[in-house]
């Protein structure tokens, strides 16, 4: 592993006790780069995966197509 890319709240392990943290730690100790995304906020939204698919369902594809910074498609 070279580099690892990971959300600001990303959890791995049994009962997900791995956490940003735990893999800042490692990459010095294994020396490989570590990098944490923050949340990105879109008009007081929070953007994540289930917020587009919950919008989706909705219909709200305008909403979904900010969200993405581009037009949905499938």
């Amino acid at each position: 592993v070279k580099d690892i890319v990971t959300g600001y709240n990303f959890s791995f392990g049994n009962n997900k006790s791995g956490n940003t943290e735990v893999l800042n730690f490692f990459s010095k100790k294994y020396n490989f780069s570590f990098h944490e995304v923050k949340p990105v906020i879109y008009d007081c939204y929070e953007v994540s995966s289930s917020l587009i698919r919950k919008s989706l369902k909705l219909g709200s594809i305008g909403l979904v197509n900010k969200l993405l910074g581009r037009k949905y498609t499938l």
